[in-house]
């Protein structure tokens, strides 16, 4: 039997939420014990084209999404079909990943292959109103700053 890559136990422990695993994982990594993607993408069918990431943030693991980001991953990443972590976060409810995703400087405003926002796939009033609240304060930034 084949042995499991360190991506995949990466993928597999971000998806079920088992902090200790990945903290391991990238403890290797980061001593240089182990070459480690963290922002590696699923190849199997249950997570084709997700990053830990994206696995962590749809299935509401926030110590293993804080855990990810404290560790460099890239809170603004796309998987297959256009769909950062914030989409995944906000489409599943998950009110706390996603203010943990936004206090990252995760980005508001992608869309998707199917023409989604983070705000259009949220689940709640409460989530599309605090992605609504972070887009308008951006975009009102960028008017200010464009004025100088």
């Amino acid at each position: 039997m084949e042995e499991e890559s360190a991506e995949e136990r990466l993928l597999y422990s971000a998806r079920h939420g088992d902090v200790d695993s990945v903290g391991g994982l990238l403890q290797e990594r980061s001593s240089g014990e182990l070459q480690l993607n963290i922002d590696c993408e699923g190849q199997s069918k249950a997570n084709l084209g997700w990053t830990p990431l994206h696995l962590a943030s749809y299935f509401g693991h926030k110590d293993v999404v804080q855990l990810l980001i404290d560790n460099g991953a890239n809170v603004n990443v796309v998987n297959n079909v256009g769909d950062t972590p914030l989409h995944r976060a906000a489409f599943t409810g998950r009110m706390e990943v996603v203010m943990l995703l936004l206090k990252n400087q995760a980005k508001v405003d992608v869309i998707n292959a199917e023409g989604n926002t983070p705000r259009g796939l949220a689940r709640t009033p409460e989530i599309r109103n605090l992605i609504e609240g972070v887009y308008k304060r951006n975009t009102q930034i960028l008017k200010a700053n464009s004025l100088f």
